[in-house]
């Protein structure tokens, strides 16, 4: 079964170039996909005006070994979104609410929709 991710932040520039490195991608599930859930679309764009990158991912994978918590833990300290801010979420394939990401002091924080 698959998990879905979607997510959008500022990132410094080690992350934007380490996300942007392929020998890398295939270590994160930010460019897996499965067939039948969603197609994955990774991108991190440069915006001139903040001066800042930002990373929109949505994909979907089989989180067996918890690589997203793993990509996320490994992403944390490269976030510069602003505090207390929603973010993104999660979803497993079988499950009909999503799990709401926020990034409060420095911190992702994990909300079950309708519990």
């Amino acid at each position: 079964m698959y998990t879905r991710l979607t997510l959008w932040v500022e990132i410094d520039n080690d992350a934007a170039n380490a996300i942007n490195r392929p020998q890398l991608a295939v270590l994160w599930p930010i460019y897996r996909s499965s067939y039948s859930f969603i197609t994955s679309q990774t991108e991190v764009r440069y915006d001139h005006i903040t001066q800042t990158h930002m990373l929109t991912v949505d994909c979907s994978c089989k989180n067996y070994s918890n690589d997203i918590n793993n990509f996320l833990d490994w992403l944390r300290p490269h976030v510069l979104h602003t505090p207390n801010s929603f973010v993104g979420f999660t979803q497993y394939e079988e499950d009909s609410n999503p799990t709401l990401i926020h990034f409060i002091n420095d911190q992702w924080v994990f909300t079950k929709v309708g519990e």
